[in-house]
């Protein structure tokens, strides 16, 4: 498990220099991290918290970056099993062309409202 985090440690570093592209992939690492609960093998980061911030350090990197790519893939991952649930077909999250600060957006504006921000999402 500790060789698995360092490996998606070292895609993360890679993935942050070219965000544009690969903010869905910083996404995925970190759902995988945070699923699997691989923060926990290391003794500097006994939370999830505690290994994102260590992360964006090691990156140099604003720990908030990390944070809106988690939340953007989270919301359209939210918005694909909805759009899935009523027979809609829309684009899988590997092939969003969206930006993440765009689909953040969208969930502000919508609020807890889930028709809006599925609408919001569809004009984006």
């Amino acid at each position: 498990m500790r060789e698995t985090l360092k490996k998606i440690g070292m895609e993360e570093a890679q993935n942050v220099k070219t965000d544009k592209k690969n903010w869905i992939r910083i996404y995925q690492l970190m759902r995988q991290v945070e699923e699997e609960k691989l923060y926990a093998e290391c003794e500097d980061t006994p939370s999830y918290t505690a290994w994102v911030n260590a992360l964006a350090d090691k990156l140099h990197v604003h720990v908030s970056l990390l944070w809106a790519r988690l939340k953007a893939g989270k919301n359209y991952d939210e918005y694909e099993r909805r759009a899935r649930r009523n027979g809609k077909s829309v684009v899988p999250l590997e092939d969003v062309v969206i930006s993440p600060d765009s689909i953040n957006l969208c969930e502000r504006v919508a609020g807890k409202n889930a028709a809006e921000m599925d609408y919001l999402i569809d004009k984006v």
